[in-house]
């Protein structure tokens, strides 16, 4: 992309469960979001989007946490 990224998504329109914990083995003991919003050194926020289902599952076995851990 040309110019700064703003936001980053996974799972549109809905992440697997096996693509949450692929997410959640990336991101584990890592920021997504290393400073406030509108700073200089800004990363841009992450959204991953699933099912209720899924997230459920999610919730239930630690990834969602790991996710969230994140940032």
């Amino acid at each position: 992309p040309q110019g700064r990224v703003s936001l980053i998504t996974i799972g549109c329109p809905q992440a697997s469960v096996g693509e949450l914990r692929a997410v959640a083995e990336l991101l584990k003991g890592k920021q997504v979001r290393s400073a406030p919003a509108g700073s200089p050194d800004d990363t841009p926020p992450l959204w991953v989007f699933t099912s209720a289902r899924n997230r459920e599952i999610a919730e239930r076995t630690g990834i969602a946490q790991i996710i969230t851990a994140s940032g």
